[in-house]
């Protein structure tokens, strides 16, 4: 899952990766499903807030400490009946690459250390 190519008509269009074991495809998934459903711009979809469900224990929404849940949605979900649970910094690593054409765009995850840049 991780590192992943995007294309689209024959020709890369994203590539994005993470370290994060079972929270691979959470944040991957998220990630995309902002680029590509919500139109955020590339560094603000990675920095955005993700959540993770585990299936085990099966009430349990983990969060992280850069992009808490809360308000609305957590309540509603508490009303449901899951826990939310803060796992600290562990919610990925997403490093991401969005080519447009010759344009190169990259964007790095404020939860990490990584440096996103590109060399000419």
């Amino acid at each position: 899952m991780s590192p992943s190519l995007m294309t689209r008509d024959g020709k890369v269009e994203l590539v994005i990766g993470t370290p994060g074991g079972s929270r691979i495809f959470t944040s991957i998934f998220q990630v995309m499903n902002n680029l590509y459903d919500y139109g955020m711009p590339l560094d603000k979809a990675v920095a955005a807030q993700r959540v993770h469900h585990q299936l085990l224990p099966k009430d349990t929404i983990y969060f992280d400490s850069y992009a808490p849940l809360t308000g609305d949605v957590a309540d509603d979900l508490k009303k449901m009946g899951y826990v939310l649970e803060d796992q600290g910094w562990e919610m990925g690593d997403i490093q991401a690459i969005r080519v447009d054409g010759a344009k190169l765009e990259t964007a790095t995850d404020p939860r990490g250390r990584g440096v996103g840049m590109i060399v000419k």
